[in-house]
């Protein structure tokens, strides 16, 4: 028995038996994909039998090697005899096959009530099912290995420590291993991190809210407009989205600066209203006030119409975050032309409407090195 084991080992592809060697090269022509179409069916049946390309017999010896795979259960046809065959000419051909995958012994079962877990995951033992074994296994390494004093570092690079994956962490926190009196992010010693967003801060104290807008030109210009005036307390660049993902940070901005108002200026479309909306209701959470810059917007609604038209109804619910008076305005302008990007109101229509040096200087972002009595630069130490 062991010397025909060794010699069925040792077999060469054209001692294979034919339905084995073209099952092989319908595997390579699948490339790891479970399904083939019939062209690919026909090359692979070439590249097995090179010798019946153009004889009269090769469609009944195709037709009896997907015969004799799908009898030994190799790959499954399709049941459809009328639409998913070739019918014509005879033998019927199927215009599909779906490779049948070699399933391996389950392992067996993870007994995680009789598993000795380290003690911040003892809670494990008393609960009926274990929904994620794997990771509670890789949690289970991480606390024996001295985790629990650990640094405290970002919770995406814990989670890529302890399972590969950064996002895996967040994931496992809305699960049933971080309920009540469970696992913590304290215990893990990691915390999440919140967005950073460019800021500008005026260059005088002032008691004044805090003014965010979406985009990175309208930043530049009214981080100018401010450095010139000080009308705020500070600009925010908040990147569209991205301002979602920051609330943590303004929160700490807003009481580094004494601010308990936020004002919001974006592009005047569903998407850019939604935002402001959004961003108002997690802003309560941290007794923040969001409000609509309405000078801004009602300068947005007077400037002139873009180049083309894009009509596109208004989301009424996040039209209501308007003061009432620019709502019926809001709604017409993008009835009548869609969206009108912020960056209508440019810093020469903000220089109009505040009386300010359109010609001031102004670097965002850019400190000069001070210099010393001869002019020169000093140099960075």
């Amino acid at each position: 028995m062991w010397m025909e084991s060794c010699w069925a080992a040792m077999k060469t592809p054209r001692e294979m038996a034919p339905e084995d060697r073209f099952l092989d090269s319908l595997r390579v022509e699948a490339a790891g994909a479970a399904r083939l179409d019939l062209d690919q069916i026909q090359r692979a049946f070439s590249t097995t039998f090179p010798h019946f390309d153009g004889s009269p017999n090769r469609r009944a010896k195709l037709r009896e090697m997907l015969d004799a795979l799908a009898a030994g259960q190799l790959v499954r046809l399709p049941a459809d005899r009328k639409r998913a065959w070739q019918n014509q000419p005879a033998p019927a051909l199927p215009l599909r096959l779906a490779l049948v995958r070699e399933t391996a012994d389950k392992p067996a079962r993870f007994d995680h009530q009789r598993f000795p877990w380290v003690r911040e995951l003892a809670f494990i033992a008393e609960l009926p099912l274990l929904h994620t074994p794997e990771e509670a296994r890789h949690l289970h390494d991480f606390f024996k290995n001295g985790g629990a004093s650990s640094p405290f570092v970002p919770t995406k690079e814990r989670s890529w420590q302890i399972f590969g994956k950064e996002k895996r962490l967040n994931d496992l926190q809305h699960g049933q291993l971080f309920d009540v009196g469970r696992l913590t992010l304290e215990l893990l010693r990691c915390r999440n991190v919140t967005q950073i967003l460019a800021f500008s801060c005026a260059p005088i104290a002032v008691s004044a809210p805090m003014l965010i807008v979406e985009n990175e030109s309208t930043f530049h210009s009214f981080c100018r407009l401010n450095h010139q005036l000080s009308i705020y307390a500070g600009v925010v660049f908040g990147d569209g989205n991205t301002v979602l993902k920051a609330v943590d940070y303004l929160r700490d901005l807003a009481q580094a600066t004494g601010v308990t108002v936020v004002h919001y200026f974006g592009d005047l479309d569903p998407r850019g209203l939604r935002i402001a909306c959004v961003l108002g209701e997690l802003m309560k959470q941290c007794n923040l006030s969001v409000l609509p810059a309405d000078e801004l917007y009602r300068a947005l609604l007077t400037a002139p119409p873009p180049a083309e038209r894009h009509p596109q109804p208004a989301d009424e619910e996040s039209l209501t975050w308007l003061p009432a008076e620019l709502r019926d305005a809001a709604r017409d302008r993008l009835a009548s032309f869609g969206r009108i990007a912020q960056e209508a109101v440019g810093w020469e229509r903000l220089c109009a409407l505040h009386n300010a040096d359109p010609h001031s200087p102004f670097s965002l972002g850019f400190t000069p090195r001070p210099k010393d009595k001869s002019g020169s630069p000093i140099p960075f130490t």
